[in-house]
Order: C-alpha cells, then sequence, then structure tokens
C-alpha cells in the first residue's frame, strides 16, 4: 500500500465518520422535534381546543360569526385557531381587517409555543400581540384569561367603519 492510497483510505474514513455523526444528530434533532410537536398536539386535544369550541360557540351564541381552524402552517409547525368578527351578520372574507383571531402555533425549531392575537387589523392600528413561551402554557386557566383578553380587545374596537 502506498503512502497516497493511506491517506485516501484516511480521508474516506473520516468522511463516512462525519456522515454518520451528522445522521446521528439529524435523527436526534428529529426525536425531539417529534416528541415536541406530540406534546403540543395532546395540550391542543385536552385543553385548548375545548376552550376554542367553547369561546366560538359562546360568541356565535351573540351573534357573531366564528370558526375554528386547525392545521400545519407553511413552516410544519402545528397551529390551532379560533376566529370571530364582532359584528353581528357580518361574513368571514368580506373584509379581512374586521376579523379578529387568536392563534396557538407550535414553533417546532424552537420549541416553543407562539400566542398571537389579532384583535384590530385595520390599517394604521395596533392590534396584534404575540408572546413566545413554554408549551406548559397552554394550560386551562392561563388559556382562558388570554382568551378573555384578547376577546375584551376584540369588543373594544367596535367602530371599525
Amino acid at each position: 500500500m502506498s503512502l497516497f492510497d493511506r491517506v485516501l483510505k484516511e480521508h474516506v474514513k473520516n468522511e463516512s465518520e462525519a456522515t454518520e455523526a451528522q445522521g446521528q444528530e439529524a435523527a436526534d434533532v428529529a426525536v425531539v422535534l417529534e416528541s415536541f410537536s406530540s406534546d403540543f398536539d395532546s395540550a391542543v386535544s385536552s385543553v385548548a381546543r375545548p376552550l376554542f369550541e367553547e369561546f366560538a360557540g359562546d360568541v356565535l351564541g351573540y351573534g357573531f360569526p366564528s370558526a375554528i381552524e386547525e392545521g400545519v402552517d407553511g413552516n410544519g409547525n402545528p397551529f390551532i385557531s379560533v376566529r370571530f368578527i364582532p359584528e353581528r351578520g357580518s361574513t368571514f372574507g368580506a373584509n379581512r381587517s374586521i376579523e379578529c383571531t387568536f392563534v396557538l402555533r407550535g414553533l417546532r425549531s424552537e420549541q416553543k409555543v407562539e400566542h398571537a392575537s389579532y384583535f384590530d387589523q385595520r390599517p394604521g392600528k395596533i392590534g396584534v400581540t404575540r408572546d413566545k413561551v413554554e408549551i406548559k402554557s397552554i394550560d386551562k386557566n392561563a388559556l382562558e384569561n388570554l382568551l378573555s383578553k384578547f376577546l375584551r380587545s376584540s369588543l373594544s374596537t367596535k367602530d371599525r367603519v
């Protein structure tokens, strides 16, 4: 075996070890992301969805259109949202700036939960709040308080024209 052959074999071995290490690291990251997604889905199922359904039902009972949406955003982050229009007789899509939305989004890469409240989306208004918090924030009392605050803020901007 020549000196060059030894150098080449050493290079191939180092590349192989580096590839294995990267593969293991990627597998470890995938396990962590899957665990976070599972925890998020569980918290949504047991806590958030029932509260969002209660919220949507209550505002609908007062004549305000409401809807719940659930899915995955363009970045692969799971989310659930509840939206309503604090104007009786309105319909979704007719004037998006009067729609109010509260979103819980699982930020997989950060392993955080984003709470986003869009309570006044008219041009020139500052009616959006966002917080990134731990997954344990999907707690019944904390979420009830956030949804109540969102509802108050949305209703207080009633003069939307």
